[in-house]
């Protein structure tokens, strides 16, 4: 079955934006020691590479989470969020986990188990500079098909969160659909926002 990621985003209405690097969010001892990926893979791989090789089958969000982090990332440390206990209690068919330290965004469907366990799909996002996205819990508020970004173009399928952070496409240079800034698309993956998220 194949979806847009901008189909999901629609009817999604819980967004968790988790900081992954040597934490396991919600299911970690905070007695554990954190874990530094030393980089050992100098290939480069385009964005659409890397979603084809991120989207898999998985029993839990924690295995995406260790497959998906990027080799050399450095571990952000955060305050420990209950993410089962928010999803245990979530009437939604969807939510998005978005690891700021690897620099993907996935969407998880309900399996019949009743669980977020399901990957729908994984792409490459940017997030903030320089860890200006926040970590926490976001709840979808709204939509707009274009969204202007002051001084750097158009996002398109711009979704708010109840914390003023959107989930949306790389930059356009006008609200045309022709204007993709292509540096904006191939960079998607590395930090490169002003807290924003932005895939494909």
């Amino acid at each position: 079955m194949k979806i847009k990621l901008s189909t999901i985003v629609l009817i999604t209405v819980l967004i968790i934006i988790a900081i992954v690097g040597g934490t396991k969010l919600g299911h970690q001892n905070e007695d554990t020691p954190q874990q530094t990926v030393e980089n050992t893979d100098n290939s480069e791989t385009t964005p659409r590479e890397t979603s084809k090789n991120n989207v898999t089958q998985t029993s839990s969000s924690n295995q995406v989470t260790q497959e998906t982090t990027k080799k050399g990332s450095t571990p952000i440390i955060s305050e420990k969020l209950d993410v089962d206990e928010v999803l245990s209690n979530s009437n939604a068919d969807y939510f998005i986990y978005i690891e700021l330290g690897g620099g993907t965004i996935t969407v998880y469907g309900k399996s019949v188990s009743g669980k977020y366990d399901e990957v729908i799909k994984s792409s490459p996002a940017s997030v903030g500079l320089d860890q200006s996205t926040p970590a926490g819990i976001f709840y979808l508020k709204g939509r707009k098909e274009w969204m202007e970004i002051e001084g750097e173009g158009f996002v398109r399928y711009a979704t708010m969160s109840d914390h003023d952070v959107s989930i949306s496409s790389a930059l356009y240079e006008t609200d045309d659909g022709n204007t993709l800034i292509r540096k904006s698309y191939l960079g998607l993956g590395q930090p490169a926002t002003g807290g924003n998220i932005y895939t494909v």
